[in-house]
């Protein structure tokens, strides 16, 4: 999925999500489904829109090519029996930001916890599913591709917030606590919130 604040985009290749109504649009031609597209998101309504084409690939080519994309990273990062949420403009929030010129998605998610969090000592143990949401800054659409990364780091560090980057507040919170935080997460970081957590609780039943 693909989402843009509480509306989403989803791209598909299965012709059974043909009988599910008037929210599926047929890709058959690139300039009428960017017109679509951007009807939708000027629009200002909610929307769930089903996007098909036979061809995936091509359809996500395409769907692509309408904004400037965006490549970043971040992680949910555990300290052994803690993880690691911050506050960031009102919004429960994990940490992740813009990858450098050159840089690979673990190190620039590395880079950006310790940035935003003051967390050393970071080492990342498995990567999660990536999340995709549209953005419209300074006069432009962009198309955030982020790398999600679970993280470990040393006991006994005290989270500081990087308050340049609108970031209110960085502390430790328990599992449970950080699935009832999902909640009050933007829609499209609340998978990452669950298979953080799933891959969190498989890495302390191997050890």
């Amino acid at each position: 999925m693909i989402f843009f604040n509480e509306s989403f985009f989803r791209l598909s290749d299965d012709a059974s999500s043909l009988a599910t109504g008037p929210a599926v649009w047929v890709h058959r031609d690139s300039q009428a489904t960017r017109a679509e597209v951007f009807h939708l998101l000027e629009s200002g309504a909610p929307f769930r829109q089903v996007i098909y084409s036979p061809d995936l690939m091509q359809l996500q080519k395409d769907f692509s090519s309408y904004f400037q994309e965006v490549e970043a990273a971040g992680g949910v990062v555990t300290d052994g029996d803690r993880l690691l949420v911050i506050r960031r403009f009102g919004k429960v929030d994990l940490p992740k930001g813009h990858l450098e010129v050159g840089e690979s998605p673990e190190t620039g998610a590395m880079r950006e916890v310790e940035e935003e969090c003051g967390i050393g000592g970071l080492q990342v143990i498995d990567p999660l599913p990536g999340t995709r949401h549209l953005y419209f800054r300074e006069g432009r659409w962009s198309l955030k591709h982020t790398c999600w990364f679970l993280m470990s780091c040393p006991p006994d560090q005290e989270p500081v917030p990087q308050t340049e980057e609108g970031i209110e507040a960085a502390y430790w919170v328990s599992p449970e606590q950080f699935s009832a935080l999902s909640v009050q997460t933007y829609p499209s970081l609340q998978p990452v919130f669950v298979s953080g957590k799933t891959a969190y609780e498989m890495r302390v039943k191997s050890l």
